[in-house]
């Protein structure tokens, strides 16, 4: 069995969020998702995309090679 891949997400709306879980499930591989921040829209998104990050630093499992 593969590892999973463990994922936050962060989407503009519902409609992006939707499109996104589509696209984990179709491409066959074993996504995770933990949290989906879905709020704010676009401004949102961009106002804090370095905290994203700086997030996405401290989950477990990212492979930093």
């Amino acid at each position: 069995m593969t590892n999973p891949i463990f994922i936050n997400l962060a989407v503009e709306d519902i409609l992006s969020e939707f499109v996104l879980r589509e696209m984990l499930k179709q491409s066959q591989r074993p996504f995770v998702i933990g949290n989906c921040i879905c709020h704010g829209g676009y401004g949102y998104l961009k106002k804090n995309i370095h905290a994203f990050n700086k997030a996405a630093q401290g989950m477990a499992g990212v492979d930093r090679s």
